[in-house]
């Protein structure tokens, strides 16, 4: 069932092409068609006296793939084996990773209009407001700064969505969702104003009202929301879901809006390949591949590098721009000697037990379903207190985060993850004689290992080099011995114990987690926005340090990685991009 299953993903991995007829200069080169390139791209659209291009490496969009659109399809190709793959996946692989049993990992990265996010797990909240303090840390002491606080970027943030509330009449009691979100954070109530619209699931798992009762036991408060600036204790989470189709929405809806502009032309099938500058280290083109021509096209304003935490730096060094060893390596020449670029690679990571559960304790309904299954619609966030904190010195830099920051966050899920090699054949399987699980992930949001992207060759079709190295900070979490305030050590305890009694050792309970643990796909900074002297890539206004006309924009441009989910992140950046000045220079 599951290889015909998957079969079936791989075939209904449909394709749009949306090139049209391409000029030979353009004002703007927005370089991937992701959640901030399609963002970008469409808001300076909106000034009908420019011309933009949008170059896009694969021809797929969500809209047009229904793996992409139906919500829980995420379930499908995000495993850490490389065999877990689909047509629309860049299908990265790390190094092997000494920190997870040596294991080479698959690293989920969306391929076409709408990138990541055709297959995301769609939860959409935002960072706390202290947490932002990163941002202005890192870009102090520079003239004319933007500003990067909460109250600079709060605007951006409510300027794409629009929240409808939860539809309770198509929930079972149980399951009802206690949710009551604050006004301010979703202000917006015209969906004809705003391109991207949230909302909840029509159903709920009745597992989060249990677990959401066994939370408030344990004394976590509900949360009124996670998007106004604090994130503490638990509560349904809101989502990138249409309530009028029931489908995933995503940046493509960008794009859908601002087509009809004839100043907007999307390029499918064309791999960027290096960014050219004239003599004073100003970008004047784009030499990209397209099946087996070599097209080069003019750029007047700027070139926005989209391609994601891995393809922008790659395509910067590619275009001269980064570590110098790197680029002699590959016999690059040298446009600017920028060690940073690549490096600061930050991420978060998760892992879990699942429980078998006997299929009468709930009315399973939805919940059998398998694209149903590991569809998150339950958060949960926790701050380790000072008194644990202090007995163990290893966790003494938890107390460095700002107050609101949370160092775990918990998040439910129907399924088993087992060893995070694939996902769907792992529960596609036990479905198959009526067994089914559910689980609680334990994800580290306040991570300190930084790593690296680097060049596999001089060439874009070429995938980088990709090193995580973030799981030694499970084996700091693993050393607690409290269940009260670990409630992952205390769930793979209990499982191991259940399994064998003799097994529950934390060497023990390290080596499971070591073998199972997976990315929370959330990586970012590898052109950090932050000082050139302190490794940072771009300035203020995200450009890139050294040449002129090149901005980066997307996940890659974060200074530090937030707590929580990116996405919302990502979106309110190219929000802000698309109108922050000056755009040259």
């Amino acid at each position: 069932m599951a290889l015909g299953l998957r079969f079936f993903v791989i075939a209904l991995a449909a394709s749009s092409t949306l090139t049209a007829a391409v000029l030979q200069s353009y004002d703007y080169i927005v370089i991937g068609a992701g959640t901030a390139g399609a963002t970008i791209a469409a808001r300076i659209v909106e000034d009908p006296s420019v011309t933009v291009a949008v170059l896009e490496a694969s021809d797929s969009s969500a809209e047009n793939n229904p793996l992409a659109f139906i919500p829980g399809a995420d379930t499908i190709s995000i495993g850490s084996s490389p065999l877990d793959t689909v047509s629309y996946d860049w299908n990265f692989v790390t190094i092997p990773q000494t920190g997870a049993a040596n294991r080479k990992m698959h690293y989920a990265r969306g391929k076409g209009i709408g990138g990541t996010l055709q297959h995301n797990f769609m939860i959409y909240q935002r960072p706390t407001s202290d947490s932002f303090s990163y941002w202005i840390n890192a870009t102090n002491g520079t003239d004319f700064l933007p500003g990067w606080s909460w109250n600079d970027v709060y605007p951006y943030f409510i300027k794409s969505i629009i929240l409808s509330p939860p539809d309770n009449s198509l929930h079972r009691a149980a399951a009802t969702l206690k949710y009551n979100s604050i006004p301010a954070a979703y202000p917006e109530t015209d969906n004809t104003k705003v391109p991207l619209p949230i909302g909840f699931a029509n159903f709920a798992f009745e597992y989060s009202a249990t677990l959401q009762s066994a939370f408030n036991e344990l004394q976590y408060p509900n949360a009124l929301d996670f998007s106004s600036s604090t994130l503490n204790g638990v509560q349904y989470d809101t989502s990138t879901l249409d309530h009028s189709n029931g489908h995933c929405s995503s940046s493509q809806y960008f794009i859908n809006n601002a087509q009809k502009l004839s100043n907007l032309h999307i390029i499918t099938n064309t791999m960027a390949q290096k960014i050219n500058f004239d003599s004073n280290k100003t970008a004047i083109s784009v030499t990209y591949t397209s099946l087996l021509s070599t097209v080069m096209i003019n750029v007047t304003r700027e070139v926005i590098v989209s391609a994601g935490v891995f393809q922008s730096p790659q395509l910067l060094m590619l275009s001269g721009i980064g570590p110098s060893a790197q680029l002699q390596k590959f016999n690059i020449p040298v446009l600017v000697d920028l060690p940073g670029v690549g490096q600061n690679l930050q991420d978060h990571v998760f892992f879990s037990p699942g429980y078998e559960i006997n299929p009468s304790i709930y009315q399973f309904g939805h919940e059998t379903q398998i694209l149903n299954l590991l569809v998150a619609d339950f958060l949960g966030w926790q701050k380790l207190n000072e008194t644990f904190i202090s007995t163990k010195p290893e966790l003494s830099v938890l107390s460095t985060y700002p107050p609101l920051w949370p160092h775990i966050e918990y998040i439910s899920a129907g399924g088993l993850i087992g060893k995070f090699t694939d996902l769907l054949v792992a529960n596609a399987a036990p479905a198959l004689i009526n067994k089914f699980y559910y689980l609680l992930l334990g994800a580290l949001v306040a991570p300190q290992s930084r790593r690296s992207v680097t060049l596999a060759s001089n060439s874009a079709s070429t995938l980088p080099v990709i090193d995580l190295q973030q799981t030694k900070q499970f084996q700091l979490r693993c050393s607690g011995r409290s269940a009260e305030f670990s409630i992952p050590l205390h769930l793979c305890r209990s499982e191991i114990t259940a399994r064998n009694s003799s097994q529950s050792t934390d060497a023990q309970l390290l080596s499971v987690i070591q073998n199972s643990l997976q990315s929370v796909w959330h990586a970012s900074c590898t052109c950090a926005m932050q000082p050139r002297s302190n490794n940072g890539v771009l300035d203020p206004y995200l450009r890139a340090y050294g040449v002129n006309g090149v901005h980066v924009v997307d996940a890659s441009s974060f200074p530090s990685l937030l707590p929580g989910h990116p996405q919302s992140v990502v979106y309110m950046l190219a929000e802000r991009a698309a109108v922050m000045r000056p755009l040259t220079g």
